[in-house]
C-alpha cells in the first residue's frame, strides 16, 4: 500500500483509528482494489459518507498526499507491474487500467517515471 507518511500511518495502524479513519482505511482499500478503474474524489467520499470537502482534506492528512495523487501513484504502480511482470503490451496496459486509448496513458505514464513506458518495459525486461 501507498500510505507511508510517517507519524499518519503509525499512529493509524497502531489500533488507535476512529470511525474516520477505518473510512479512510476502507478507501484505500477501495482504491488498491480497483486499480483498473476510473474513481473520482465524488464517488470516494460518497463511499465514507463525507462531504467531498471534508474527505479530501481528511485524506491528505492521513496519507499525505491528495486523493487524485494517490489514485495515480496507485494506478502507476499497477501500470509498472502489468508492463513487465505480466509482460502485457502498452495498449493492453492501458485498456486494463481504463485509460481511454493508449496514448493518453502514454503520456500519463512518462510524466509520472519520465519515461515512455515502451522504453521502460525494455529497460525492465
Amino acid at each position: 500500500m501507498l500510505l507511508s507518511h510517517s507519524e499518519n500511518f503509525k499512529e493509524f495502524s497502531k489500533g488507535k483509528q476512529s470511525a474516520t479513519s477505518s473510512n479512510i482505511f476502507n478507501v484505500i482499500k477501495y482504491i488498491h482494489d480497483n486499480s483498473g478503474k476510473q474513481i473520482s474524489c465524488s464517488e470516494l467520499s460518497e463511499l465514507c459518507g463525507f462531504n467531498k470537502s471534508y474527505f479530501s482534506r481528511y485524506f491528505k492528512k492521513w496519507t499525505g498526499i491528495s486523493v487524485s495523487n494517490y489514485i495515480e501513484n496507485v494506478t502507476m504502480k499497477a501500470a509498472k507491474h502489468l508492463l513487465v511482470e505480466e509482460n502485457l503490451s502498452v495498449k493492453a496496459v492501458a485498456a486494463e487500467l481504463g485509460f481511454s486509448d493508449q496514448f493518453t496513458f502514454s503520456k500519463k505514464f512518462k510524466k509520472h517515471f519520465g519515461v515512455a513506458p515502451i522504453l521502460f518495459k525494455k529497460i525492465n525486461a
